[in-house]
């Protein structure tokens, strides 16, 4: 299941803008007298958006294959290549593919 995002035909993994989110995870425990403390329990992630216009039907097929392949949000061992780094163990954040035109 392992791989790397696919290339577009034009040569780039996406198109631009793409919108960038970086998340913290927080454990967080509440106390009887309603006193909490929290603490930033994981790594920072990174999470992005990528729109597609007048994309053509074969790279639709190639973008849509590959989550196949990676079986929605199950696989979590992709790279996500994104100007000049390569992000490791990558996941999708649902098992939804979704076309609008």
């Amino acid at each position: 299941m392992a791989g790397t995002f696919p290339t577009l035909s034009e040569g780039a993994v996406c198109m631009y803008p793409v919108t960038r989110i970086l998340r913290n995870r927080v454990t967080e425990f509440r106390f009887a007298n309603d006193t909490r403390q929290a603490w930033v329990s994981q790594p920072q992630m990174n999470s992005w958006q990528l729109e597609y216009a007048k994309l053509k039907e074969a790279d639709m097929v190639t973008l849509r294959d590959f989550f196949d392949l990676q079986k929605g949000s199950f696989d979590k061992t992709w790279t996500f290549p994104l100007d000049g780094t390569n992000y490791l163990a990558c996941q999708f954040e649902n098992d939804s593919f979704a076309r609008t035109q």
